[in-house]
């Protein structure tokens, strides 16, 4: 599989040809063009099965990927039809940055709505991220992507990388991803005033070795200041 991110990191797109055979898994409503020799699947956001029990048990995870993964209930998958090589290109919702992590059966988590594509044999698992995540502005749930193949995340705005080996803040807001050797715990920014009044809410403490991606802009930031602005 061959791919290239273009208009990074402010407007960035993905552009992916596929090999005959190649299988590319979307997030649904991400498509921007395809090749005439493509051709697009719809299903539910989770595994499949041909029992009864199967379907039940497929429908109840993409309604949890849905309402506490921030995912969408369906994925697009794209296919070549016949022996030629053929492209597709997909965006994410928000502005920002694309990025491309290989994974050999290994493990990276997501922030919920991060997710854009893949190709390969991965799993995208629902986890507990802890109670206090409901008051961080991310909810109660993280994605944990696992298996082998290539993973697309995208970000709002530009992403930066941390490489961890010790302990490292970061603003709940902001967060992306990290590699599931972190370990982290939710706390305040400061003390009861500052916490209320400086704007900054929770922060993330990471502890730990291994590797943390962050964005430059804030989702609840500019939620904030758009919904004033709304007619009432």
């Amino acid at each position: 599989m061959q791919h290239s991110v273009l208009f990074d990191p402010s407007f960035s797109m993905l552009e992916v040809e596929l090999a005959p055979g190649e299988v590319l898994q979307t997030e649904a409503g991400s498509l921007v063009s395809r090749s005439s020799n493509i051709n697009m699947t719809t299903r539910m956001n989770a595994g499949t099965g041909a029992s009864f029990m199967d379907k039940l048990k497929s429908f109840c995870i993409a309604i949890l990927k849905k309402i506490l993964g921030g995912e969408s209930f369906f994925v697009n998958e794209f296919t070549p039809t016949d022996s030629k090589p053929a492209k597709v290109t997909i965006a994410p919702i928000m502005p920002g940055s694309i990025v491309h992590k290989h994974l050999d059966k290994t493990s990276i988590t997501l922030q919920g709505g991060a997710y854009l594509a893949s190709v390969g044999t991965l799993s995208i698992k629902v986890v507990f991220a802890g109670l206090k995540a409901l008051f961080s502005g991310h909810g109660l749930f993280f994605l944990q992507i696992s298996g082998t193949g290539d993973l697309f995340f995208n970000a709002y705005g530009g992403i930066m990388t941390k490489d961890i080996d010790g302990t490292f803040m970061l603003d709940t807001g902001h967060l992306v991803a990290f590699d599931p050797s972190l370990s982290y715990r939710i706390a305040a920014a400061g003390n009861l005033k500052s916490t209320f009044l400086s704007g900054e809410g929770l922060v993330m403490n990471f502890s730990g070795k291994g590797r943390l991606w962050f964005q430059s802009r804030n989702v609840g930031a500019l939620v904030s200041f758009v919904n004033p602005r709304l007619p009432q």
